[in-house]
């Protein structure tokens, strides 16, 4: 995302599963997308999120896809680091929402590398004018 928002053309990608299972077939995908790119780039800020199922290469090709939604996050791990100080985990991703096809989700689950071009806008523009009142009261 970094790059992204300087202005410079990113691509993200991940493996579906933990581990490195299929390793091989996965840097095969990255490479291939990173050549197509550089021989054809897309236009504008890109930021492309590249999904790659945990498969031998044989893997049943790609597909552009929308971002699955997720169901809320597990809960906030309180935990403590060596120093005693207190340290917060991160809860595990939720459960796909909706992993119906044409989405990410039910991409990778039948095999299909799946990239998904993504935007950001930072901004919570809804709260724009609470923080101009807010200021005005100062």
């Amino acid at each position: 995302m970094e790059g992204y928002l300087f202005g410079v053309p990113s691509i993200a990608f991940s493996q579906v599963d933990k581990g490195h299972a299929h390793l091989d077939a996965a840097a095969q995908v990255a490479a291939d997308v990173v050549e197509r790119f550089l021989r054809e780039p897309l236009p504008g800020p890109l930021l492309l999120n590249v999904n790659i199922p945990n498969r031998p290469w044989r893997i049943a090709g790609n597909q552009g896809d929308a971002a699955c939604k997720r169901h809320h996050s597990e809960p906030v791990i309180r935990a403590a680091n060596p120093q005693g100080e207190p340290i917060y985990w991160i809860g595990a991703a939720g459960v796909a929402k909706d992993a119906g096809p044409g989405t990410d989700f039910h991409a990778v689950e039948n095999g299909y590398v799946s990239m998904t071009p993504l935007q950001i806008d930072l901004t919570h523009c809804g709260q724009i004018g609470t923080v101009e009142q807010w200021l005005q009261r100062a």
